[in-house]
């Protein structure tokens, strides 16, 4: 399943490096757009967020929502070509 995730860093001390290795452990994950990343990846939503939620402060946010190809928007390269080879658009 395919996954983006957001989120908003309201810490003083954010561990980008621990976050982000975090989501790369749980698939083919790729930055789309400043704090939001796409996942291709076997767990559910909730793992996903239990999995992440753990290198966060109690000030920072996180939104995890699963995503199919009935959608539309403008992001950056390699994100978007990622994208469309996940969904078969290439």
């Amino acid at each position: 399943m395919i996954y983006t995730i957001t989120f908003s860093i309201g810490s003083q001390q954010p561990d980008y490096d621990r976050l982000t290795a975090a989501l790369r452990a749980l698939g083919d994950a790729i930055p789309a757009l400043p704090s939001v990343w796409l996942l291709d990846s076997p767990y559910d939503a909730n793992q996903i967020f239990e999995a992440i939620g753990r290198y966060l402060a109690h000030e920072d946010r996180l939104f995890v929502a699963e995503i199919t190809d009935n959608s539309m928007g403008w992001i950056e390269e390699p994100a978007s070509y990622w994208l469309s080879q996940k969904f078969g658009l290439y």
